[in-house]
């Protein structure tokens, strides 16, 4: 069921919106600095974007609520130091007006399924109880 959602054309247009960001801030030496120091000032935790991987669905949602964590950054990147982000795709990526909007919808419905898995991972639950969480 989850490969399903990742696969579909709005999500996976979303994904790679998501890896071209994780991406870009990893492999940038002066922008990963800026976006570094952006998320000491602004005391957001856990800065790391995690990038998604196909083979392991999880982190689709890890992902998405990676961007969604330091949307602030990203904004203020985007505002205050576009010089730094020379890749031509950045910039647009994080000043569409729905951007954000549509990862906290996918980000919604990944986590849903997200919990589930991880409580049928951990034997806390039986799919009873992942039915009801779904519904």
């Amino acid at each position: 069921m989850s490969c399903d959602i990742v696969q579909h054309p709005f999500a996976d247009k979303l994904l790679k919106k998501v890896n071209i960001l994780t991406t870009f801030f990893r492999n940038n030496a002066r922008a990963g600095a800026k976006f570094w120091e952006l998320l000491n000032t602004m005391n957001i935790k856990g800065g790391v974007i995690m990038l998604y991987c196909k083979t392991r669905w999880t982190t689709a949602y890890k992902s998405i609520d990676d961007v969604l964590r330091v949307k602030a950054v990203l904004e203020n990147m985007a505002a205050n130091y576009s010089d730094l982000l020379t890749n031509d795709k950045i910039n647009p990526i994080i000043c569409l007006w729905n951007f954000f909007n549509e990862l906290k919808v996918l980000g919604f419905v990944l986590n849903l399924l997200y919990k589930t898995v991880l409580a049928l991972e951990r034997k806390e639950a039986d799919l009873s109880d992942c039915y009801l969480e779904l519904a």
